[in-house]
């Protein structure tokens, strides 16, 4: 098939696979890196970057946050973690919390004490608690100036995300456990969220995540995309962000993680705490035969 016609090629991947149950999970995955080389295929046949292709390029840096302090013993620890991220040039970093609410106060009252007011202070919660919990989490935190709530419930329990969204006085953000536009319209429709957080990795490729950015503006809901994955998935989110007129911020994910920057030939920069999108072609980037060579698990 013609490699240009990534809509219709994303449809009948998609339907093919639809009538098995096969909506989200690992076909979804496959489709997305699919989908993902397709646009990479495009760009750098036509000679324009993926954000050109997109309907154009608002913006040429995307602004990031790091991510994230993981559970750590103490509070003492978290808050050196905290500062570390801002000691390298980053305007704003996410915490890991869901131990138990006392816990997790004490550690958001040291990184808060220990960082700026003027630093980003996001809290994860990796779908840990019911919505009473996230609820009551979120209102011990008020006093530290926290940015946002991140997946307070678990993504099944969409009615409990509604009711934290109704009452936490703080925005709450979810997407990264979600996949295609249909779930994140179910989010939309109950006024859940105050931002989605699709990866493009997972969610259907930059085609699903186009339909999702413009669903979201509909709502008036921005996009903060999640940022774990390989440095051909953060150049490809990269470009959606670059297009997209409702971007609140990208992650810029800190565990260790190899192939975020083997498999690339290019070094994606950070400069003032924004990356810099990939002015290239396509994705922006190449792919580094020699570098992904030994994380190749086997080849059709």
């Amino acid at each position: 098939r013609d490699p240009l016609e990534t809509t219709v090629l994303w449809e009948l991947a998609y339907g093919a696979q639809r009538g098995g149950g096969q909506t989200a999970g690992f076909m979804l995955e496959a489709l997305s890196g699919i989908d993902t080389a397709l646009w990479d295929i495009k760009g750098k046949a036509l000679g324009l970057p993926v954000a050109q292709l997109l309907g154009g390029a608002f913006r040429d840096r995307v602004p990031v946050y790091a991510s994230p302090v993981p559970f750590l013993p103490t509070p003492e620890e978290s808050a050196r973690g905290a500062t570390a991220f801002v000691g390298q040039g980053f305007r704003g970093g996410k915490l890991k919390v869901g131990r138990g609410v006392a816990v997790d106060v004490d550690h958001v009252a040291a990184v808060r004490e220990a960082i700026s007011p003027e630093v980003d202070l996001m809290l994860d919660l990796n779908c840990a608690y019911d919505a009473r919990t996230a609820v009551a989490l979120a209102r011990q935190v008020l006093p530290y100036d926290v940015f946002w709530i991140e997946e307070p419930v678990p993504p099944e329990d969409l009615d409990g995300l509604a009711e934290v969204h109704r009452r936490a006085e703080m925005p709450v953000v979810t997407g990264e456990s979600v996949y295609t536009a249909f779930a994140m319209r179910d989010i939309l429709v109950r006024g859940a969220a105050d931002s989605l957080q699709p990866n493009v990795a997972k969610a259907g490729g930059i085609t699903e995540c186009a339909r999702i950015g413009e669903l979201a503006r509909l709502f008036n809901v921005s996009i903060a995309p999640h940022g774990v994955g390989s440095g051909l998935a953060i150049a490809a989110a990269l470009q959606w962000c670059a297009s997209l007129p409702n971007l609140l911020v990208y992650e810029a994910n800190r565990f260790f993680n190899p192939l975020r920057e083997a498999v690339i030939t290019e070094k994606i920069e950070i400069e003032n705490g924004c990356l810099v999108v990939p002015p290239g072609p396509g994705l922006g980037v190449s792919l580094d035969e020699e570098g992904m060579a030994p994380y190749v698990v086997g080849r059709f």
